[in-house]
């Protein structure tokens, strides 16, 4: 049946006239003709209140079978995947939310929308006010996955989640409530597997604690520049520009072969941070030093990992293979893009026509563009 036909049914059913029925909507009579003869259809703003009103899924006022429904549940889901892999951030959510318009109560596009609002809660192009909303309607989402949904995973990820929709909407007290409903890091999901397992399955488990956990945490925790209490941040910037450093030097030691993998983003950023540094001070050896391993960083994730699985050598991870598709960015421009767009700011106009300076530009420009 159409879904302007299931309403007419479930109306019916209901003994409720056109009338009464528009009344709990908000609209006219005359709009719920047009539905139910099938010249118009219901805004898909208004399905949610359609399912209460009938004490019906949505799947049953849509009439979705529960095979097709799983089928479209999974392709959405991996477009909106592959939209926020790439940076596509704003396309991947405004997918996101119609996915949730279209199946208001499935419990992981109500995680998707959720998850993915966080990639534009920090656009300043995106209105606040509209934030402010999606933000109050995520949190009701994630509490009512923790109080319904049976999958483990999926809860769990709604509790990790919600930690940051109550610290944004200045629900602290929340926020260290929840924090405080997980088991400490020695009691973790990755700690606790290397306690039980042999052979392969204990050096697979032992490699994924330090590639995808530890070194992860470390590189990115080493940087973190707090404020105090008082406001005061805990390092200067040039002790920001030392720990970046560090950072650098750690991956060095980290990957002795040059085979950073998934780790070539942070080597290029905590290079193109340390440029910006120099730049600022007009230092032209420090500048273009940083500038070319910023450089080196970009192009050599393109020869080597960029949609491909690669297999580490260095000593520490050796023999562990990762696969360059399936890495996400922080936004849509490649990092050589983003490098030559940086190098275009008038800060480096003092080292503009060094030969150095050129050559950096011309070993980005054929690697420059979009993620696929």
């Amino acid at each position: 049946m159409s879904i302007g036909t299931t309403i007419k049914k479930l109306r019916r059913e209901r003994d409720m006239t056109q009338e009464q029925l528009a009344e709990y909507l908000g609209i006219s009579a005359c709009a719920i003709s047009q539905w139910e003869c099938d010249r118009t259809a219901p805004d898909i703003s208004q399905i949610p209140l359609l399912v209460r009103i009938f004490g019906v899924t949505s799947d049953e006022l849509l009439g979705i079978s529960d095979l097709n429904k799983e089928a479209d549940v999974e392709r959405l889901s991996q477009e909106i995947s592959e939209l926020i892999r790439v940076g596509k951030h704003r396309e991947g959510f405004e997918l996101s939310e119609k996915a949730h318009r279209m199946y208001p109560d499935n419990y992981k596009l109500m995680y998707t929308y959720s998850l993915n609002f966080t990639y534009v809660y920090y656009d300043k192009s995106f209105p606040n006010d509209k934030k402010k909303k999606i933000l109050a309607e995520c949190t009701k989402l994630l509490e009512s996955m923790m109080a319904g949904c049976t999958d483990d995973d999926l809860r769990q990820k709604a509790m990790s989640h919600i930690i940051w929709m109550y610290r944004e909407s200045g629900q602290i007290d929340k926020a260290k409530e929840m924090v405080r409903k997980f088991p400490r890091m020695l009691n973790s999901y990755e700690f606790l597997r290397t306690t039980v397992l042999t052979g392969d399955e204990l050096i697979e488990a032992h490699t994924d604690l330090l590639y995808y956990g530890l070194i992860q945490h470390l590189v990115n925790a080493m940087l973190r520049n707090y404020k105090d209490s008082s406001g005061k941040r805990v390092f200067t910037s040039s002790e920001s520009c030392e720990l970046h450093k560090k950072q650098i030097a750690m991956l060095k030691l980290l990957f002795e072969n040059g085979d950073l993998g998934f780790y070539f983003g942070e080597s290029f950023e905590s290079h193109l941070y340390v440029a910006q540094y120099y730049a600022n001070l007009k230092d032209c050896e420090n500048t273009l030093m940083y500038l070319e391993g910023a450089a080196d960083a970009a192009v050599s994730y393109f020869r080597d990992y960029y949609r491909k699985d690669y297999t580490h050598t260095s000593l520490l991870l050796k023999g562990v293979t990762v696969s360059g598709k399936q890495t996400w960015y922080q936004s849509n421009d490649n990092d050589a893009a983003k490098l030559l767009s940086e190098m275009k700011k008038g800060k480096y106009d003092f080292i503009r026509t060094d030969e150095r300076f050129t050559a950096i530009e011309e070993k980005l420009a054929p690697f420059a563009g979009k993620w696929e």
